[in-house]
């Protein structure tokens, strides 16, 4: 039972904490390309 739950542990944190994100930024810079990167936020022209 505790290999199986550890487990299941590896295989989530490998899909919603490495190849989820990969994925969704990937997606990002394919759908929106320099947007996605953000930009510097300036406070009165500077």
């Amino acid at each position: 039972m505790l290999g199986a739950g550890l487990r299941a542990l590896l295989v989530l944190t490998l899909v919603c904490g490495v190849i989820y994100p990969l994925v969704v930024t990937g997606i990002a810079q394919v759908a929106f390309g320099n947007k996605a990167n953000g930009s510097e936020i300036k406070s009165g022209g500077k």
